[in-house]
């Protein structure tokens, strides 16, 4: 809107939104036809970063991840520092339990394919670790090769049990979509991806579910996958934000726990466990 790029919410419970205003405007001298998109934010050390994506169809077609800094998650953040010079997206951290930092970035040869990079952060600046950048996913299965290229996007890792779960969106966000995972016991792989992908996927009902991130319930008891899905079946934009819960199940192979997804979900949900216990919503 005008000048302002990222708005920013705000929630106790999960379930009741209210806005708190923009995070990100436009500086002065920037070209305005420049994009912005897929804003990410983590806290280290003081200070929150903003990571997102932008590219100027004045001059270039390919992406950029970009970073800015704010001592507060509402903003304002400022700043506009490039990560790396060359066409990519996504820019998803994570702060492991030793305090290392790392990101996950999408690169292009052949199809969309997941990397992850440890980065240094300190007094305000990233500082990526370019001997630690690593290709830990790329399309081989038919539900990462759905018609419109091949797509393996959007990882988000999470710690379960000394495994670690990379979340990813396989095929192309105006097709079907979907979310589905894969497993190491090393942040950097090699990555085995789950036998029974996608985890989750289209129904009758509901179109395009994918691209997500993970919260916990208010009381940290429960954890919940938050999604985009098409607006409509056949119709993509503007997509919706869905929330529904994920939990690990015991292996009866013995093998890493399974994560699964109550979801995508078109009906009322029990509301997220707090200290008001688990009412139906």
């Amino acid at each position: 809107v005008g000048n302002k790029m990222f708005a920013v919410s705000t929630s106790t419970d999960l379930v009741h939104w209210k806005e708190a205003g923009w995070v990100y405007e436009w500086q002065s001298g920037w070209s305005s036809k420049y994009h912005f998109d897929s804003p990410n934010v983590f806290y280290y050390d003081g200070l929150f970063y903003l990571l997102f994506q932008s590219w100027n169809n004045d001059t270039d077609q390919s992406a950029r991840l970009y970073y800015a800094t704010s001592s507060s998650p509402l903003g304002p953040f400022t700043g506009r520092t490039m990560l790396h010079d060359v066409h990519e997206i996504g820019g998803h951290p994570f702060v492991d339990d030793d305090g290392r930092v790392y990101i996950t970035l999408c690169r292009f040869d052949f199809g969309s394919n997941l990397y992850i990079e440890e980065v240094e952060v300190k007094n305000g600046v990233i500082t990526p670790k370019s001997e630690t950048l690593t290709m830990i996913l790329y399309p081989t299965e038919d539900y990462e090769v759905n018609g419109r290229g091949r797509t393996c996007e959007g990882g988000v890792p999470i710690k379960h049990n000394g495994y670690y779960y990379m979340l990813y969106a396989p095929g192309s966000y105006k097709l079907h979509y979907g979310e589905a995972y894969a497993v190491s016991k090393n942040i950097l792989g090699p990555y085995e991806k789950y036998e029974y992908n996608p985890i989750l996927v289209y129904n009758a009902g509901l179109d395009g579910p994918g691209d997500a991130i993970v919260l916990p319930s208010p009381d940290g008891s429960e954890l919940f996958l938050v999604y985009h899905r098409h607006n409509a079946v056949g119709t993509v934009s503007p997509r919706m934000t869905c929330i529904d819960r994920i939990k690990f199940v015991e292996d009866p192979n013995g093998g890493p726990d399974i994560l699964t997804v109550a979801g995508p979900s078109s009906t009322p949900q029990p509301l997220p466990s707090s200290d008001g216990g688990n009412a139906p919503a």
